[in-house]
């Protein structure tokens, strides 16, 4: 995990600085094509395989084929995975985020084997070879996913629920525990500074960004609603963290309509925007709101081992955006219940497209390949 030819001649270590060797291996089938190829097949497989491993979860979670699909599309186009087009290719393949929820859901359900609990961590391991946010943000909705099952179980299954949770806790607990280390020594013998944690602030999005559409979407509004509100603040790659207007209305009648089934995702939800805000409060770009410097649980998080790696507090809607995914499809399959089948279609045809028209970036930067000596 040591790359000579990066940042030559000094090298670079690929275990704090992770790129993902899963981008590789879906650029390998290309490469005879031209590294551009290989490049852009990274980026297309990177985004079609995202969306597959969402909606694998969807449907384990009870949603219909077309549900499903929708909140693949949904989890795809979340903004942050959008943008990571622009250069973030650890970002482009999202996958292990929702497949280790969807371990976590099979390894607390009674009729599944307990091997299931066991596999949590080595699924971990993949999320952090891909970026060692990953496991982070995979690891958290894991834990939070787990204490919801605890606390809505039955007494009668409450012990053996206990126990296949206790099983996941030791999994990942123990590879979490080698990562570190690894992360430790390699931080201590290449000198490479692991501690950005105090960079948060300058990577926090405002509130109102979670609820505007992206000033660089085709969408016109998103220009003009982010100049009126939101002033002072850049859009960026990582404060991309709007929700959209049509996952929130399927999210809220997920909510009202069946809410039994979507409160563990939409607990997901909550936590992941309030730990995306970052250290402190920020509404309305610099206004006397965000002057008080309101202190949110991020804060602390920068004190706990493991988290100081991470500067950019936005990236946890990666894991916020498989709850909204979770229930918008959920909401989606409660409206479907009540239309005809072909009326059923058309809705589904129509969240998509509203979803694209939403989120779709204006323009994607054309770069040629530069010489390489």
């Amino acid at each position: 995990y040591f790359a000579s030819r990066l940042y030559y001649p000094h090298g670079i270590t690929l275990v704090t600085n992770s790129i993902g060797p899963f981008s590789a291996l879906f650029a390998l089938p290309f490469w005879g094509l031209g590294p551009a190829a290989a490049y852009n097949a990274a980026i297309v497989l990177g985004f079609a395989l995202t969306g597959f491993c969402m909606y694998l979860l969807a449907r384990e979670i009870g949603c219909s084929r077309p549900a499903a699909w929708v909140a693949g599309l949904l989890y795809m186009l979340v903004p942050l995975h959008l943008l990571a087009v622009y250069g973030h290719v650890n970002k482009v393949f999202l996958g292990f985020i929702p497949l280790a929820l969807l371990v976590t859901n099979r390894a607390l359900t009674p009729r599944r084997s307990r091997w299931w609990a066991a596999a949590i961590g080595p699924v971990l391991v993949l999320a952090f070879l891909q970026a060692p946010e990953q496991f982070v943000i995979a690891g958290l909705g894991c834990g939070l996913l787990a204490l919801y099952c605890l606390a809505a179980e039955d007494n009668a299954k409450l012990r053996n629920t206990a126990v296949r949770a206790l099983i996941m806790a030791l999994s990942a607990g123990g590879c979490a525990a080698l990562l570190f280390v690894l992360v430790s020594r390699t931080a201590q013998q290449t000198g490479v500074i692991a501690d950005v944690g105090a960079e948060s602030n300058r990577f926090q999005p405002d509130l109102l960004q979670f609820f505007i559409p992206n000033g660089f979407g085709v969408f016109p509004l998103g220009r003009y609603l982010n100049a009126l509100f939101t002033p002072q603040v850049n859009t960026i790659i990582e404060t991309a963290v709007y929700l959209t207007w049509t996952a929130i209305a399927l999210a809220a009648v997920a909510f009202w309509k069946a809410r039994r089934q979507a409160a563990a995702w939409l607990l997901l939800l909550g936590v992941s925007m309030l730990l995306a805000l970052g250290p402190t409060l920020r509404v309305l770009g610099d206004s006397w709101l965000t002057q008080l410097q309101i202190p949110l649980p991020y804060a602390g998080l920068n004190a706990l081992p493991g988290f100081s790696q991470m500067r950019t507090p936005g990236r946890f809607m990666l894991l916020g955006g498989v709850g909204l995914a979770a229930a918008a499809a959920i909401g989606l399959d409660q409206l479907r219940r009540i239309l005809k089948p072909r009326l059923a279609a058309v809705l589904v045809v129509l969240v998509a497209a509203l979803l694209v028209l939403e989120t779709w970036v204006d323009r994607f930067p054309n770069q040629p390949l530069l010489p390489v000596p």
